[in-house]
């Protein structure tokens, strides 16, 4: 799971043409390979209940199976170069079924190179604040508080996720560690009546969500700042 904390501002993702409904769900598997060929990061989160219809080609594949060890899916993944700050290395990531799913593996060249497998158990969270009901503006921070615990004692990623209302898709405006607390910059949130919240903790495989709305963002004027000229300038 690592350390690293990501604030996201934009993005949702969308449906389109090329995808088909996935029985049971979808997960997004993502990997990274480093140069030597050793696969330093392997996860998988919920993703919806969409899959691409007509993956890529590519020399690298997600096999999912299931607990008695069957194939349920082989789905090429997107291969993406990088040079991170210790390194290049390649990045992998696909959606595959989530129904029945046990293991994926990741082969290439007719060889398994890495493999993630479910655990027994999965996270638990209870969220502290906010509570339903709460308002705020679009110029205050929204601090959210939880606790999450996994039985299985694995590293848990917490991703905090807000909707504008109950016909629009939550996205994500956090994610990262599970350091139980975290402040929202209003400016994330779209204005609403009823908005909701939904935290998820993630133990690479499993995951575990709480929801909380309505909740009211109220919009704040826009800012102004003159920049120039400045006080007591005099004009010719």
């Amino acid at each position: 799971v690592g350390n690293s904390t990501a604030t996201i501002s934009t993005g949702a993702s969308s449906q389109h043409e090329d995808a088909v409904e996935a029985e049971g769900g979808a997960l997004l598997v993502s990997a990274v390979i480093d140069k030597g060929g050793t696969v330093s990061t392997f996860r998988a989160l919920g993703a919806g209940n969409w899959l691409r219809a007509e993956p890529a080609g590519s020399d690298y594949l997600f096999v999912v199976r299931d607990e008695s060890q069957h194939v349920l899916a082989r789905v090429p993944a997107l291969v993406i170069g990088y040079l991170g700050h210790i390194g290049g290395g390649t990045y992998l990531n696909a959606l595959v079924p989530a129904k029945d799913a046990a293991s994926i593996e990741i082969e290439h060249d007719d060889q398994v190179i890495g493999t993630l497998e479910r655990s027994a158990n999965s996270p638990e969270i209870k969220l502290v604040s906010p509570q339903a009901g709460m308002s705020l503006t679009r110029g205050e921070s929204l601090k959210v508080t939880w606790n999450a615990a996994d039985a299985d004692k694995n590293d848990l990623e917490i991703r905090i996720e807000y909707s504008a209302g109950a016909d629009k898709p939550f996205r994500p405006v956090f994610i990262g560690p599970n350091r139980g607390t975290w402040a929202v910059p209003g400016s994330q949130l779209e204005a609403a009546t009823q908005g909701r919240l939904r935290v998820v903790a993630s133990d690479g495989f499993n995951e575990k969500a709480v929801e909380i709305g309505p909740l009211t963002v109220n919009a704040v004027p826009p800012q102004l700042e003159i920049l120039a000229p400045e006080a007591q300038t005099s004009f010719p």
